[in-house]
């Protein structure tokens, strides 16, 4: 018996993707009757990666050999590949290294992503660029700087998808009300079976939306920390990344206001957007037609006026203190290994094998280290 089905859950970012890659690397869910592979720790970046930027023919062929040998290999009835930046890759190519890579396979190969309504992704991707450390301005510069008419629209890149992999590609709107149980990893997983016997334990969900001061915390730190030469964009990425995590572990806070958008910006974005949502409704969703009133939803919900994006408003003079002497012991533990941080911020079982025998080995000289000095 091999694999009878592969899904490659495609995306998009910032649709519940880090918490449906988490339950399946964990097995967070039950599904009885079916069995399934997800052959990585935590998603395919790395692998959909090889399909955009400066081409690199033998990491491509590494990469995709080694998953695709794992999946036809495989006795499960169900395998999954999922990396939400194939939101970046042209499907064509995806095509055709499928057609290298799985050429004798005989089953069924589908295609599922979500997109988010147009103002709530934008938010979304402030949200994302201010953990990263990649931006540290207001909503309506972001807006002005990188959301051009074009960039968040959906049709033409959907219709791709539709063009190149027909009925196996499909696509719904990421809006709570009609998510299964109002949760993208159970409204993935039930799609993905075809099945409604599926149960997900909700300590999956990971990578929540991080209330307005603490991604104002995050930015603080990123601030203090970027003049550092060490501080390249990959332990930004790394440091923002995981502490976010980290804090959307912790209880509440008592202040969960969100990022949100005021009354003109959403006009804005309402009207440079308005024509793709009811073109996406009437192409990929005529029965119901969500994403343009999601659009204005957007606007009738929007303040007069904009949030403060001045960390000041929202923590006292000392919590400002203990921020910055945190972000300077940070500095000083980047700056004395700045080769091993990243991986060391990681949860363990996301480090891999060599990287958990290199911290280890380095923990080891630290202790020798100090027993020497000691005599």
């Amino acid at each position: 018996m091999m694999v009878q089905e592969i899904i490659f859950h495609i995306g998009d970012c910032k649709t519940g993707t880090t918490s449906i890659q988490t339950t399946l690397a964990k097995g967070l869910f039950s599904a009885p009757g079916h069995s399934y592979l997800y052959p990585c720790q935590l998603n395919h970046i790395p692998l959909a990666d090889t399909l955009r930027g400066p081409e690199n023919p033998t990491l491509r062929h590494e990469r995709w050999s080694k998953v695709a040998n794992r999946i036809l290999g495989s006795a499960q009835q169900t395998a999954f590949i999922s990396a939400e930046t194939f939101e970046f890759i042209q499907p064509d190519l995806l095509a055709r290294t499928i057609d290298q890579h799985f050429s004798g396979f005989s089953g069924q190969i589908r295609f599922i992503s979500y997109i988010r309504p147009h103002a709530e992704r934008f938010v979304a991707d402030f949200s994302e660029k201010s953990k990263q450390g990649r931006y540290f301005g207001g909503l309506d510069l972001e807006f002005k700087a990188s959301f051009g008419p074009r960039r968040l629209r959906y049709l033409p890149r959907l219709s791709r998808w539709r063009d190149v992999f027909g009925p196996a590609y499909e696509v719904h709107p990421m809006i709570r009300s009609r998510l299964t149980d109002g949760d993208a990893v159970t409204d993935f997983l039930r799609r993905a079976f075809r099945t409604d016997a599926v149960t997900v334990d909700k300590g999956g969900a990971v990578n929540e939306s991080l209330s307005l001061a603490d991604m104002l915390v995050i930015r603080r730190l990123h601030q203090t920390l970027r003049d550092s030469t060490a501080y390249t964009d990959e332990i930004a990425r790394a440091l923002g990344w995981n502490f976010a995590a980290l804090l959307s572990t912790l209880p509440k806070p008592t202040t969960t206001e969100k990022p949100r958008l005021y009354k003109s910006l959403a006009q804005d974005i309402h009207a440079t957007y308005r024509s793709d949502a009811a073109a996406i409704d009437a192409t990929f969703f005529p029965e119901d037609r969500p994403m343009l009133p999601a659009l204005e939803r957007s606007v009738d919900l929007a303040p007069a006026e904009p949030q403060s994006m001045a960390i000041e408003d929202y923590f006292p003079a000392d919590a400002l203190r203990i921020i910055d002497g945190f972000a300077l012991l940070l500095r000083r533990l980047i700056e004395a290994d700045p080769k091993h941080f990243r991986t060391s911020v990681r949860p363990e079982d996301l480090r891999g094998p060599r990287a958990k025998a290199k911290l280890a080995e380095r923990a080891l000289g630290a202790v020798m280290t100090h027993l020497r000095g000691a005599k």
